[in-house]
This record gives structure tokens, sequence and C-alpha cells, in this order.
């Protein structure tokens, strides 16, 4: 409910909004209805709610995408809420941009359930930040959760392909893949504005952590694979980041290696000094000698009983 108050509240009005009730109960739809005729007919006329059924996270969105008419589309998930400035700063950067996909800016909160008067309710458990990067890193974003799918606007001309714009066997990032083909083909423009607030359940058992990373490692190769087997027209400023992100790594293995060599030749002293005691230990004239080291060690014992 919370995004759709956001949504309500945006600074711009020229957007639609449809509302996909994903794999929810008849009566559950009409609730979700009777809330959204609540709301100002100016705002709730604009509203669509459609029921889908079945399949991952991503068939949602494919159906959504399938049915907007306009210029652009932008997705956000129920644990999202839009700034006021969310769909004018869209609006603004394509009228400068046009036919490009429009990049905003995401803050991060985390959150843990709560019960509010017996219902279902969260509480924040940290401040909000902005972790994600600045500018769009076309490598970064491939192998990286490098900037959630709320702050990108794609132009409609990229759902206009054969098949669902994305894989709906993939459980998280599915929407990597469409928007690097789009960046690629169109381009991108950045805004700098962050908003929207991306809000992330904070409590997470060890067995959820292992399976939300398999799940990405599952959506990289699977991105990877298909990128490769097709083929991928670098964007202006791609050869930039790979020579940079080559020169970090013949850094990063000097770094490596000269470690290793520090610690080989500190291994190698310690061994020398190891050996040199040895060699001392079993000289003749450090049995020979034995006797004496015993007696200067009593005599300090005596003179020290005796002050």
């Amino acid at each position: 409910m919370d995004t759709l108050v956001s949504l309500a509240a945006q600074s711009c009005p020229d957007f639609e909004v449809l509302l996909m009730a994903h794999d929810v109960g008849s009566r559950d739809v009409q609730a979700i209805e009777g809330r959204v005729r609540d709301f100002d007919p100016e705002f709730s006329s604009r509203v669509t709610c459609r029921s889908v059924a079945g399949g991952g996270r991503a068939r949602a969105f494919n159906v959504g995408s399938s049915l907007a008419v306009g210029d652009y589309v932008a997705c956000l998930d129920d644990n999202v809420v839009a700034f006021g400035h969310w769909v004018e700063t869209f609006r603004s950067a394509a009228s400068h941009a046009p036919g490009r996909v429009i990049r905003a800016r995401v803050a991060s909160q985390t959150i843990d359930p709560m019960l509010w008067d017996d219902h279902p309710g969260y509480v924040a458990t940290s401040g909000i930040s902005t972790p994600f990067p600045k500018s769009f890193d076309l490598w970064q974003y491939l192998f990286e959760d490098q900037s959630p799918k709320c702050g990108f606007a794609l132009p409609r001309t990229c759902f206009e392909g054969s098949g669902p714009a994305l894989d709906e066997s993939l459980r998280r990032g599915e929407e990597k893949e469409l928007i690097i083909r789009s960046v690629v083909l169109n381009g991108i423009a950045e805004s700098g504005e962050v908003t929207s607030l991306s809000r992330a359940w904070g409590a997470a058992d060890e067995a959820q952590v292992e399976e939300a990373a398999r799940q990405w490692d599952v959506t990289r190769s699977t991105v990877v694979s298909r990128l490769n087997q097709t083929g991928l027209q670098l964007p202006p400023g791609a050869l930039d980041a790979v020579d940079r992100y080559e020169r970090d790594l013949v850094g990063a293995r000097v770094t490596v290696t000269r470690i290793e060599a520090q610690r080989d030749a500190a291994r190698r002293e310690v061994e020398r000094l190891e050996r040199e005691f040895d060699a001392v230990m079993r000289s003749s004239s450090w049995r020979v000698t034995g006797p004496m080291r015993t007696a200067g060690h009593l005599v300090h014992r005596v003179r020290g009983r005796s002050r």
C-alpha cells in the first residue's frame, strides 16, 4: 500500500499505473480495487488493477509491460517507495535524451517484520543510505547487484520484440539482461537524482543468505551465457571500462605476487634462523659451557636470597 500512496503523491501526473496482483485470490483483488477507489479520482482513474496467476517473480512484470501504452516503462516492487519526483525526474531526463534508458539513483533501508495491532507490519532497523554507484557501469552491473530496477525507465520500444521481456525461470535479478541490452541499443542518460527508496528485509538466517547468493549466481551465469552466444555491441566508453578493469586486475596480481614473495622471503629467514639456532645448540662449545651457565644461574639465585 505504501508504494501506491507514494505514486498518488507524484508531482507529475503524466503516467498510468498498472497494478499487478500476482497470485492473489479474487476477494483480495476486490479489496485492492476498493483501496484504489479510496484515492482521489484524479489518481484512481489512472490505475488499472490486473490479476496475474502463476510463473515466477517476472510474470507480473511481463504482463504489465505488455499492457503499457506510454513512451517509457518503469517498475516498482511492493518493497519500494517512490519519492515525489520519481516520475518527474524520468520525464524530464527523457525530454532531454529521448529514446535513451533513463537511470536515477536509489536509496536503501533495512527493515524487519513487526506486528502493528495484530496486523503484519515492519519497523526500520537502519538509516537511509545510498549504496549504489552514482553512474552506471555496464560491466559492474553485469556481475554485481549494482542498481535496483526501480531506478530505471526503459523506452517502450525495448519491449516490442517477440516473447516475454524477462526470463520467468530466474528468481533474482531477472531484469539484468533486458536492461543491459536496452542500454547497449539505446544508450543511457543519468539523472543523478535519488528518486526512490528500496527497503530490504534484514532478518535472514544463514540458509536464506546462501540461497539468495545461489540465485544470483544462476542469474549471472544465465545472462552471461546468453550474451556470449548472441553477441553484444559495446556501447561508448565500454573499452575504457574494460581497460580499467584489466589494469586493476594486473595491479591486484602484482600486489599478490609481491605479498607472496615477501612471505616466502620471511619464511626463508625464519628457516635460516632456526638452522643457526639448532647449530648453536648442537655445538661442542655450547655443551662445554653448560656447567658454567648453570653455576651462573645458581650464583644469581643465592645473591638474590641474601639481599
